[in-house]
């Protein structure tokens, strides 16, 4: 119960950071609160939905199975980039009828966002979920979750427990804190082609080059994304499953973001 309370707490937090961010941007850029109060709800529902969706794409004889899978009103069953793709169609719809430049918005919610996802990833990691394959690598972490009987779950996964519960000890890939980890790089990377931005007018210092920051933020997330892809574990999934996931998701983002930002640098 701790490590799920601990879950929850961490991805409301990064919530909130994000909600009250953007608020503060969209203000910069021009929206009342009234269009903003709207587009913050907008974002927030087809996150919820758009995650639910691939989710079941991805996990389809499962949810054709029990579909309230779909809706359980809790942080599970639900895959984040669904959310992040329609949320994202969501915002460019919106702010391009509002006539604000929708990279000059995103640009400088980029940092932001790392630090959001970043959160997030850590909530997964002491929740005990989102786990990687076995390794025998020295950062190698031991997750009851994915290992454990109901005496390591209780009581813990220390070398006493697991000596007196029989259980053999199995370290894994730590794929929350690598996922953390790109998130954490990509915002840094998008603050400081921000602030380059600020002081000069470098080739990322004209207002045309807008949009690099959250070419960059992506380009860097998503790698760090599929990389982790390869390490983790999908005990349920299926191996089309796994292929629209990491191959088709993930592949096809990194392509088209390449293609944008260098015709950008032209």
């Amino acid at each position: 119960m701790q490590n799920i309370s601990e879950y929850v707490i961490f991805n409301c937090i990064a919530a909130l950071i994000l909600v009250f961010y953007s608020l503060h941007v969209l203000a910069d850029n021009g929206f009342n609160i009234k269009s903003r109060l709207l587009l913050i709800f907008s974002m927030s529902l087809s996150f919820l939905v758009g995650s639910r969706l691939l989710y079941g794409l991805l996990y389809f004889d499962r949810v054709k199975s029990d579909l309230s899978i779909l809706f359980e009103l809790r942080l599970v069953n639900f895959s984040l980039y669904g959310g992040l793709l329609l949320s994202l169609l969501v915002f460019v719809v919106v702010v391009k009828r509002q006539s604000v430049s929708v990279y000059k918005i995103s640009d400088a919610m980029m940092p932001v966002l790392g630090l959001a996802l970043m959160l997030s990833k850590l909530g997964c990691f002491f929740n005990g979920c989102c786990y990687g394959v076995p390794t025998n690598l020295p950062w190698g972490m031991i997750f009851e979750r994915a290992d454990g009987n109901a005496v390591t779950k209780l009581l813990g996964a220390s070398p006493l427990i697991k000596l007196i519960s029989g259980v053999n000890h199995v370290t894994r890939h730590p794929t929350q804190l690598y996922e953390s980890g790109f998130a954490l790089l990509a915002g840094i990377a998008a603050f400081l082609i921000l602030r380059s931005q600020k002081k000069s007018n470098t080739r990322f210092g004209n207002t045309s080059k807008s949009g690099f920051a959250t070419l960059v933020f992506i380009w860097i997330y998503t790698l760090g994304r599929f990389i982790s892809f390869c390490y983790r574990e999908f005990p349920q999934a299926s191996d089309l499953s796994n292929f629209i996931r990491g191959p088709l998701i993930y592949g096809t983002i990194l392509s088209v973001t390449t293609v944008l930002f260098l015709l950008k640098r032209r």
